[in-house]
């Protein structure tokens, strides 16, 4: 996203690794608002984990928290009025929780990705480069993409979206591997 974003646990690092590579996502940022709210005729108030701008412009508040906490009798019913403040609003809040946030093998793949997503790279000459060299519209397992261009420069285009692949199986020289379209495919991996 082109800056540091701060983060509070390991869980919302992990929430951040998924927002990154997250091609739908135009942007995140770290609490973004206070949120203030009723629960009965008390009021309080809220800070989302992040907020998510999606391609489409559509804003979604997020908050991060283990699947434990979100089981508690004071947690959920905090989490619930909340929720229906946002939906008196119109708006959109989502609570993902590490059941979702730590899925494997996703996690691991995005962390090894990670390595290879730094700014300032030149990944258009790279891509522009080995287009050429392979079908467009055609799979090609890793091993052979591997083969031809090395390793650090496939996983640098996967990395930056040039290049994708079912992240949600372990990445294996098996693993299918094709150019993103031109429109992209806008997923998003919450």
């Amino acid at each position: 996203m082109g800056r540091m974003i701060q983060w509070e646990s390991l869980l919302e690092r992990d929430a951040i690794l998924l927002l990154e590579f997250s091609s739908g996502i135009k942007s995140f940022r770290e609490q973004p608002e206070r949120v203030v709210y009723y629960a009965g005729q008390k009021q309080h108030e809220y800070y989302p984990d992040f907020e998510i701008t999606q391609i489409g412009d559509s804003v979604i508040h997020l908050e991060v928290k283990p699947l434990a906490q979100i089981k508690t009798r004071k947690i959920s019913e905090k989490f619930a009025h909340i929720a229906n403040h946002y939906d008196h609003l119109g708006r959109r809040f989502l609570v993902l929780t590490d059941d979702r946030i730590r899925r494997q093998p996703l996690l691991s793949n995005l962390n090894r990705l990670q390595y290879f997503n730094r700014p300032g790279y030149q990944v258009e000459s790279l891509s522009d480069k080995y287009k050429l060299q392979f079908g467009k519209d055609i799979p090609i397992p890793l091993a052979a993409v591997i083969d031809e261009l090395g390793e650090p420069c496939v996983m640098t285009l996967l990395a930056y979206g040039i290049l994708s692949c079912n992240l949600e199986q372990k990445l294996a020289s098996s693993s299918l591997i094709s150019w993103v379209k031109e429109d992209g495919d806008a997923s998003i991996l919450l």
